[in-house]
């Protein structure tokens, strides 16, 4: 029986040809999200996916993984990109530079700058980004008020009654049903 060799890590390395290949597909996505679509104050954000029926929600995590979500959103989504490079595949800068460049992002160097923002902690930087509070994969899913739904279902049956009635009380003869 042949030997089945171990898998190997991609972090560290840079990973493969469709390691890279993924990757760049997920930044570029990930950075066309963080871009606003519109003018002015009337720019939009894309919406995110919803589920009918369903709050969806990240998992809480500790104080660390809190205080590190409040630093990245206040980064840039090509700051944040470049803290995750880092962090996570651990890539040197100028590879760094480089994913970034290829994913289009103006400047490269100002965005790592800005992940330089971002102060060291105890805990490693890879070991927060991998608690379940930032895998984009795990979710919980409650349904929605049920009381909240049951009340709108009531409301929108009353107001359908009223018409009903408006439009019967609008359909009566001018002279009214009488013996006339």
């Amino acid at each position: 029986m042949p030997d089945v060799p171990e898998q190997r890590s991609a972090r560290g390395q840079g990973g493969g040809p469709g390691y890279a290949f993924l990757r760049g597909r997920v930044l570029r996505g990930a950075l066309a999200h963080g871009r606003a679509r519109g003018f002015g104050r009337f720019a939009l954000a894309p919406p995110l996916p919803r589920v009918w029926g369903l709050s969806l929600f990240p998992r809480s995590g500790g104080a660390d993984e809190l205080a590190l979500d409040q630093e990245l959103s206040a980064l840039s989504a090509a700051g944040r990109a470049a803290y995750v490079l880092r962090a996570l595949d651990r890539l040197p800068d100028t590879e760094v530079r480089r994913v970034l460049e290829s994913a289009g992002v103006a400047d490269p160097v100002a965005a790592l700058t800005e992940a330089d923002s971002v102060p060291r902690r105890e805990r490693p930087a890879a070991e927060l980004l991998d608690s379940p509070e930032f895998d984009a994969c795990s979710l919980q899913a409650r349904p929605t008020d049920l009381l909240r739904r049951r009340r709108h279902r009531t409301a929108a049956l009353v107001a359908l009654v009223a018409a009903a009635v408006c439009g019967a009380l609008l359909g009566l003869p001018a002279g009214g049903w009488g013996a006339g």
